[in-house]
């Protein structure tokens, strides 16, 4: 990764570069095909190449200036998310490890990268909508997710940059990771067969999506088919054993869910996140029905993630002694992981059964 002088020195190059052209070519969109950004990158060179700007340096500014801006740098396997917050970032790596960067690039940078993250969705950033969110492929790496937030919505222009693994890890891998129990292991996997619902539960970065990968390939590896129904798709498994559904409209998110338990006859339900009523019922829903259901949900113990899903059963018109009925009948229990943020450390915190605890 490049060193901070290296960045503010490629960010001048860019802005003069980008000043010098006036538009012309445009700066192709976020997530362009390399073809569109052919000619953009022909003229960038060819100007940096007019004022004697090394060759090797002009492609880390045209790269900058055309893509990600800064983050180009941190575009590696190696790399879990990145932060930008005014010109510093902190960075999160797969290993666990941590590393922070007080004034990475001027603050202007990111305002520039946090503008084209919402220019990316065709979306402006307003009172109303004050964050927005778009979705990049790269080579060699798997899915990237960008989201963005601009003043006055904040005091300084944030951006955030994660990227998910290309293949999912094993389960015994990942059990191993997080320090879960060879009983607790055992408990996991029979919920794969359970026509009841498993919650994984978790604060942000905790590793819930990652647990939930590793059971579903298990689940494939077994034979079974399950269907996976997201908003943004993190889960990956095989295509040819499992049936992949990418539901980005939260209004459409309960025919998804509907559509792939009764009419695709899979053999288990995975929602990604639930994070409207809408999921949160439908979810439930699949367990009533003789299916074994996974998903994940926020909350730093069991008894959050459980308010939390309450609270958007009641929201979807649910009355009270209908959810406890629900919970009752359906749901098996929580599956909990806890995330130290200084460390940049996840571990299992436990496995509770609805009416016995934990064990």
């Amino acid at each position: 990764m490049s060193g901070t002088a290296d960045l503010f020195a490629r960010w001048r190059i860019a802005r003069e570069i980008l000043e010098a052209l006036r538009g012309n070519p445009p700066v192709p969109p976020l997530g362009a095909r390399e073809e569109e950004m052919a000619a953009f990158r022909e003229a960038f060179l060819a100007e940096a190449l007019r004022r004697g700007i090394p060759l090797e340096e002009a492609e880390a500014a045209a790269r900058m200036a055309g893509g990600l801006g800064a983050l180009e740098a941190f575009l590696q396997p190696e790399v879990e998310e990145v932060m930008l917050r005014g010109g510093s970032a902190r960075v999160l790596f797969r290993n666990g490890l941590r590393a922070d960067y007080p004034d990475l690039l001027p603050e202007e940078a990111v305002e520039a990268l946090a503008a084209r993250v919402a220019d990316a969705t065709g979306r402006a950033l307003t009172g109303t909508r004050r964050f927005v969110t778009t979705d990049l492929r790269r080579p060699g790496l798997g899915p990237i997710r960008l989201s963005a937030v601009l003043r006055p919505q904040a005091a300084a222009p944030a951006v955030n940059l994660r990227i998910f693994p290309e293949e999912p890890l094993p389960f015994g891998r990942v059990a191993g990771d997080f320090g879960i129990p060879e009983a607790d292991r055992a408990r996991l996997l029979s919920a794969l067969e359970r026509p009841r619902a498993l919650l994984i539960a978790g604060p942000f970065a905790a590793g819930k999506t990652t647990l939930l990968n590793a059971l579903l390939l298990e689940a494939t590896e077994q034979g079974m088919m399950p269907a996976v129904v997201e908003g943004f798709r993190e889960v990956r498994l095989p295509e040819d054993r499992a049936l992949l559904v990418e539901e980005p409209d939260p209004a459409r998110m309960d025919a998804a869910i509907a559509d792939a338990v009764l009419r695709m006859r899979a053999d288990l339900l995975a929602v990604g996140e639930i994070t409207t009523p809408e999921e949160a019922r439908r979810f439930m829903w699949a367990a009533l029905v003789g299916r074994p259901a996974l998903a994940t949900l926020h909350g730093a113990t069991a008894e959050q993630a459980l308010a939390l899903l309450r609270g958007l059963l009641r929201r979807a018109g649910e009355p009270p002694e209908s959810i406890e009925e629900m919970l009752r009948a359906g749901l098996g229990g929580v599956a909990l992981l806890a995330y130290d943020p200084r460390a940049h450390r996840r571990r299992w915190a436990g496995l509770f059964e609805m009416g016995g605890g934990n064990e």
